[in-house]
């Protein structure tokens, strides 16, 4: 956000204990359009490129299609020299695989240290996958990519960071008509957009160990529609790296996510456009 918009956020933050209720928040029409979850670990030593070929083998029944692309965030490894020349090695080269169902709303990402679940709708309405449906998808990925490293030898990942995020699109005529409604469109925030240019709205906050993220940006949707994307991302470390801490720790996440996000968006909003039923 550029001129002389401020936000303020209260500083009562919502509750953040862990719940065996994985919706505890609900909507008939939510606003979401992708959810990822996923796993942050050590780089696995000893992966290679042909290992991406030889877990797709084991996975292509659920993901027929499959993509390469550069990794997410920034990776370290070890003993990797790239020199143009005829004797070039690319095995080691740290990139990041997609597996895509046939329909291409479900997508898991893999790379050397980072193994993500995500739900994307390509098309406007279509049907949203809850945290419920998701988590038992992700856990049977999961599984089959720790036997995968075990049968090859491979270390097993150690999880030190887990991590959630919601991407919403907010769609002018529906949730708001022009941009200086920005602020009619959240609450326990407060904004002086006087004389500003808006960009974006962002903010990070610790809730006890777990961080939360929040951007709120104008764009233009694939068919043109102008809209508002607000990405929630709360992401944190497990306790250790067992399965019980891991899967407590994303549900954690995910808890705090979604009481987040009926916390700072408002109430016409949440009860008129998106039918809360809880």
């Amino acid at each position: 956000m550029t001129g002389e918009a401020t936000i303020k956020l209260s500083n009562s933050p919502p509750n953040n204990s862990i719940s065996s209720d994985l919706r505890p928040v609900d909507y008939e029409k939510p606003p979401i359009v992708e959810t990822s979850l996923g796993f942050t670990f050590p780089p696995i030593k000893g992966w290679s490129l042909f290992h991406f070929g030889l877990l797709w083998a084991r996975l292509r029944q659920r993901y027929p299609l499959a993509e390469a692309r550069l990794p997410m965030g920034s990776v370290n490894v070890d003993d990797v020299d790239i020199k143009i020349g005829p004797d070039i090695q690319l095995e080691n080269l740290p990139l990041r695989s997609w597996f895509l169902d046939s329909s291409k709303n479900q997508l898991l990402q893999v790379q050397l240290n980072r193994f993500v679940r995500n739900w994307r709708a390509i098309e406007a309405e279509q049907k949203y996958f809850h945290y419920s449906d998701l988590k038992p998808m992700f856990q049977e990925d999961w599984a089959t990519y720790r036997e995968f490293l075990r049968d090859e030898n491979l270390p097993e990942p150690s999880v030190f960071h887990c991590e959630v995020t919601y991407i919403n699109h907010l769609v002018k005529g529906r949730e708001w008509n022009a941009l200086e409604d920005i602020g009619s469109l959240f609450q326990r925030m407060k904004f002086d957009l006087k004389g500003a240019l808006i960009t974006s709205i962002s903010f990070a906050a610790a809730v006890g160990n777990n961080q939360i993220r929040m951007e709120a940006s104008p764009a233009l949707r694939q068919d043109g529609t102008s809209i508002i994307q607000l990405t929630l991302t709360v992401s944190g470390k497990p306790v250790s790296a067992s399965d019980k801490e891991v899967w407590d720790k994303l549900d954690d996440c995910h808890k705090l996510l979604v009481e987040t996000f009926a916390e700072i968006t408002a109430d016409h909003l949440q009860k008129q456009i998106w039918k809360r039923t809880r």
